[in-house]
């Protein structure tokens, strides 16, 4: 252990995002944070906010709770369970994850792989 650099242990913790397209997988790490945001995709519409706010809710809208103040929207975890009560396909989370990132609301390294 004393012999470990110290990169290799903080990379344990750090936030990572795993995308596995073969598979459909979404592997989560550490504590991913996002921006607040408003996704729309495919009929559907996500909205991350205030826990103090209130968002019109339907068959196709879901809010997502966040912690109060600062640029931290919500926690990723908590985008994914809203996905899951709306049944989004595994191909959508994957693209909504990786617009998430290329716009910078992604707070977490995005590894996608067989992608350099």
């Amino acid at each position: 252990i004393q012999r470990l650099p110290i990169p290799a242990v903080m990379l344990a913790n750090e936030a990572r995002v795993l995308i596995t397209p073969k598979s459909k997988s979404i592997i989560i790490t550490g504590d991913v944070e996002i921006s607040p945001v408003v996704i729309s995709h495919n009929g559907l519409t996500i909205t991350t906010m205030n826990q103090a706010s209130h968002a019109a809710q339907g068959a196709n809208r879901a809010p997502v709770a966040a912690d109060s103040g600062g640029d931290v929207g919500a926690k990723l975890q908590d985008l994914v369970n809203a996905m899951d009560q709306l049944k989004v396909p595994a191909d959508d989370r994957i693209i909504i994850i990786e617009e998430l990132y290329d716009t910078g609301k992604l707070h977490a390294k995005l590894v996608i792989e067989g992608q350099p």
